[in-house]
């Protein structure tokens, strides 16, 4: 037992030496405030959506006002964290940080409300382009692209603004929920629609225009870096995704679906989105249907797994 005793007491030495040596107990933003910062913003966004209890106009109206301040406060602390990663702030006098991290989390709340009027061209990118989506809360509660893209879109503010580490926490908490990757420094416009969206990888200088839906797979971003790993603005840019596109991964093996070069199987296609030539009838919310039986004759499978009827 003495044996274990020493080793441990070894192995925790050797783990602070760093620590020790500079006297002080490194402090970095904290993931799991962050994240509680996420799930209180979604109740703001979409009001009455997340509650598990009965709706009330006023009590409601001052439980959003708690809420938000209580966004505000925990943000004001995590962004003064933050900002001791970068170099601009790395000495100046803890005052200063601390009013500069109340400056932006102010900055950060105004930006709220246009962050739901983009949020809610998605949700009806989603409405209109899926069929399989009944109804708009439907989107919003259980859609996980939807989760993504508005994590992405409340990081793209903070990205704006400069503050370092928590957006990429936001992201990459987003990223282990959903399997989707969105780099916040990307630009996104609105009626964004990622479908299924498993596999899907946005860097951090792509540009996306308005109308763009995106199947799973799709990885837009440079190949490979051509720039010191200090310097981020020399990124070569992607290219640019402009309005009304869709971007899908296809098969490798299907040689007249997909050209294979240096990117192997994830190719990055787009084409335009043509109008339907007859609108789709929206199915009524809050309304059951039933969709008659159809009788399929299966004829035989192929090898590769596919039902030819």
């Amino acid at each position: 037992m003495q044996q274990i005793i020493s080793e441990v007491e070894r192995v925790v030495s050797q783990m602070l030496g760093d620590v020790e040596a500079k006297g002080e107990m490194p402090k970095q933003p904290v993931k799991s405030v962050i994240v509680r910062v996420i799930e209180r913003l979604q109740h703001i966004l979409f009001p009455g959506v997340f509650e598990s209890g009965n709706i009330h106009g006023a009590s409601y109206k001052s439980r959003l006002s708690v809420m938000l301040e209580e966004v505000a406060n925990d943000l004001v602390a995590q962004i003064a964290l933050a900002l001791r990663y970068d170099a601009q702030y790395k000495d100046r006098p803890q005052d200063e940080v601390d009013k500069t991290a109340l400056d932006l989390t102010c900055r950060f709340i105004s930006k709220i409300p246009s962050v739901k009027e983009l949020l809610d061209t998605d949700i009806e990118a989603v409405y209109n382009g899926d069929p399989a989506a009944y109804s708009k809360a439907e989107i919003i509660i259980s859609y996980p692209g939807i989760y993504a893209v508005m994590v992405y879109r409340l990081s793209h503010e903070l990205y704006l603004l400069s503050v370092p580490l928590i957006p990429r926490i936001m992201s990459e908490h987003a990223h282990s929920v959903t399997g989707i990757d969105v780099h916040p420094g990307a630009a996104i416009g609105k009626y964004f629609f990622m479908d299924h969206g498993t596999g899907i990888v946005i860097g951090e200088t792509t540009v996306i225009g308005n109308h763009v839906k995106i199947y799973q797979g799709v990885t837009l971003g440079p190949v490979h870096l051509r720039r010191p790993k200090p310097e981020r603005r020399e990124t070569p840019p992607d290219p640019e995704r402009q309005r009304n596109r869709l971007l899908r991964r296809v098969d490798p093996r299907r040689r007249h679906d997909n050209r294979r070069g240096r990117g192997g199987g994830r190719q990055r296609l787009r084409s335009e989105i043509r109008p339907r030539k007859h609108p789709r009838k929206r199915k009524e919310p809050g309304i059951a249907i039933q969709k008659q039986p159809q009788h399929i004759r299966l004829r035989r499978i192929r090898p590769n797994g596919i039902l030819v009827v």
